[in-house]
C-alpha cells in the first residue's frame, strides 16, 4: 500500500510537473509568436528605413547636383559681373578722356573766338576811325569847296 501511495504521489507530482511544462510550453509558444510578430514588424520597419534611406540618398544626390549647377551659375554670373565692371571702368575712363578732350576743344574754341572777336573789334575800330576821318576830311573838303564857291 505504501508503494501504491508512493506511486500515486509520484504520479500526482509527474502530472503537476507535466501541467507546469505544458504551461511553460504554452507561454514559450506565445512568446515565440510575439517574437515572430516583432520580427515581422522590425523587418517591415527595416525595409521602410532602407527605402527611405535610398530615397534620401537619391534626393541628396539631386541636391548636390543642383548645388553644383547653382555654384557653376554663380561663378558664371560673377564672371559676367566682373566683365561688366571692367567694361564700366573702361567706359568711365573713355568718357573722362572724351570729357577732357571736349573741354580742351571748347576752351581752345572759346579762346580762338575771343581772339577773333578782339581782332574783329580792333579792325572795326581802325576802319571806323579811318571812315570817320574820311568823312571828316570829305566834310572839310566840302566846306572848303563851298567856301570857295561863295
Amino acid at each position: 500500500q505504501k508503494q501504491i501511495d508512493h506511486l500515486r504521489s509520484d504520479k500526482s507530482k509527474l502530472l503537476n510537473e507535466n501541467q507546469n511544462i505544458l504551461r511553460e510550453k504554452s507561454d514559450a509558444l506565445q512568446q515565440v509568436e510575439l517574437m515572430r510578430s516583432d520580427i515581422k514588424r522590425v523587418t517591415v520597419d527595416l525595409q521602410t528605413q532602407r527605402e527611405r534611406a535610398s530615397r534620401l540618398s537619391s534626393e541628396k544626390e539631386q541636391l548636390e547636383n543642383l548645388v553644383g549647377n547653382l555654384n557653376s551659375q554663380l561663378q558664371e554670373a560673377q564672371a559676367e559681373l566682373d566683365r561688366i565692371a571692367n567694361e564700366n571702368d573702361e567706359m568711365s575712363r573713355k568718357y573722362s578722356d572724351y570729357g577732357d578732350q571736349l573741354k580742351t576743344v571748347l576752351q581752345a574754341e572759346q579762346s580762338s573766338s575771343l581772339t577773333t572777336l578782339e581782332t574783329l573789334q580792333n579792325k572795326y575800330k581802325q576802319k571806323s576811325k579811318l571812315f570817320k576821318k574820311k568823312i571828316s576830311d570829305q566834310k572839310n573838303h566840302i566846306e572848303k569847296l563851298e567856301a570857295e564857291a561863295y
